[in-house]
Order: C-alpha cells, then structure tokens, then sequence
C-alpha cells in the first residue's frame, strides 16, 4: 500500500507531492507521536448508520450507538451526534449515559458545537443555539447563510464571524460568499477561515481562503496506483487544524493524517456505505453532563 501527500501552508501554492517513505497505514504510535505528549486523541465516526468511538492511546473501538454526523466539542470531552429528528450526546470518557440535546431537528444538518456547553442545529427551517442544560436561542444571522442540508459545515470564528459550507457555496457572516473549488465532501477548518472540497478524481483536496489572512493549499493523495482508489468525507478535525479525517476507499476504513506530512493512519474498524468522521485533540476531560431543570 503506498500513499503520497503533500500539504503546504508556506505559501499561497503548494509544493508537490511527496512520497511517504515508509507509509504507516497502521501505525498509531506514529500518530501519537504527532498528537503530541500523552498522545491521547480520540476519533469518532460513523459507518452504516452506526456512531463508533475509537480512543488514540489505546486503539479500541466501541459503539456509540445509532446515529450520524459525530463531532467533539472544543474541549474533546463531549460528543454529539444525530440520530433522526434528536441530536444526542454523552461524555467521551467514564460516563456513558446518552442525553437528548434537542428534538425535532434536521438530522441531515448535523450538529454543531460553538462553546464547550452549546451546539447549533437546524430546526423548524432556521439555526438554533442549544445549550446542553436544555436552552434555546435562534441564530438569526447563521440562518441568513443558509439553513443547512447534508454535509454542510459550521464553524463560529473567535471573532464571532460565522462560516457555512453547503454544496460548495460558502457564506460568512461579515459579508463574504463565493464557492469552494471541488466536487463534493466540503469542510471547514476549526476556525472557520479555509474551505475544503474533493476534486473529481478523489485524490486532490482544494484548500480555499474564504476569510481575509487565510492561506490557500493543496492536498495530493496518490493512493494505489495499480488499482486507483482514493479518500472521500474529508473532515476537518473540529478542534485541531493540524489533522484531518476522511475515508479510505479501498479498506472502508477511517484514515487520520497530518497536514503537511507524508504519513496518516488508519483508525477504528472496517466500515460500510459512506463513512464520515471528526478526530479531536486533548485528554478528554471535562466538565461534566450538566442537568436540565
């Protein structure tokens, strides 16, 4: 198995790419080594209508549950996802017990976290603040961008600019707008400043600048190339800008690597239909579920 890629953020174009020598297509000591200290990381996915949970330090996998569109919040102690019209979520570590969010959602839409304690969703035809102890604001100027659908991306700036990605066309809400360059699979960097979108071909990632002192890029994936397959439902990591999550084609397998090097790994189980992922950075630690009145 060889795999190639190349992604520089030097300049406004990239270098090409590079061959990684030797691959590590299994090799998660290598991607602890890039996580950083402890090495403690976690990805979370889903596969046939199954959200799975797989822990970096150890490389187990557990089931989470049915549902789709997993992400961690900030802090990667929480997680949600949606199952239907609910968007649920629990604790990554020790406790297990999965809470509902908020109901009568757009399950297509996904969920958002925007704060350590608050996700956005999609519901009655506009976007939603809700709180995990059970509050809802509407987000008027989030809904201006576009009201979601499947794989849309959110992202809330720390400068409280809104980014939003749907079908290629982008929006901020300072007033900027325009599309993406690729085909499919698009998403934002965890602060909501570049666009990415799968070329045709599903071995290039487009990398666009959509907020003022972004840098632009290019991902080259050379997968096989005696039997070409490729990667699809690229992720950007929703709180580390230094990884990426997408699919490999050929194994249905997750595939995290690390942005500008030649190296990735798989993580988690062989999986089935369209497999989509977000892999979050930290120790898991956090405050805990809070109750709702």
């Amino acid at each position: 198995m060889r795999m190639l890629s190349c992604l520089a953020f030097a300049g406004a174009l990239t270098a090409g790419a590079l061959e990684a020598a030797p691959p590590s297509p299994t090799d998660l000591d290598w991607l602890r080594e890039q996580v950083g200290g402890a090495g403690e990381a976690a990805l979370a996915y889903e596969a046939q209508g199954k959200v799975y949970l797989t822990e970096l330090t150890t490389g187990e996998t557990e089931k989470v549950g049915g549902g789709r569109c997993p992400e961690f919040s900030p802090d990667s102690s929480k997680l949600a996802w949606t199952s239907g019209d609910k968007a649920l979520g629990r604790m990554r570590k020790g406790d297990k017990t999965v809470h509902v969010i908020a109901e009568g959602v757009a399950g297509d839409a996904g969920v958002h976290w925007v704060a350590d304690s608050a996700v956005v969703v999609v519901k009655g035809k506009q976007w939603v603040r809700v709180t995990l102890a059970g509050e809802q604001q509407p987000v008027p100027e989030l809904s201006k961008l576009g009201r979601g659908g499947k794989e849309c991306d959110v992202k809330l700036g720390g400068d409280g600019v809104w980014s939003y990605i749907h079908k290629g066309r982008w929006r901020t809400s300072d007033g900027r707008s325009g599309k993406a360059s690729g085909e499919c699979s698009f998403s934002l960097s965890p602060d909501g400043r570049i666009a990415t979108g799968l070329e045709h071909d599903h071995t290039t990632c487009t990398l666009t600048a959509i907020r003022k002192g972004a840098r632009k890029g290019r991902l080259k994936w050379v997968y096989d190339r005696k039997k070409p397959k490729g990667f699809d439902n690229h992720r950007w990591s929703s709180n580390d800008g230094r990884f990426i999550a997408c699919q490999d084609e050929k194994h249905n397998t997750m595939v995290v690597f690390r942005v500008g090097s030649t190296k990735c790994s798989r993580m988690g189980k062989r999986g089935g239909g369209e497999m989509y992922g977000d892999f979050t950075v930290g120790d898991g630690e956090g405050k805990p579920w809070p109750e709702r009145e």
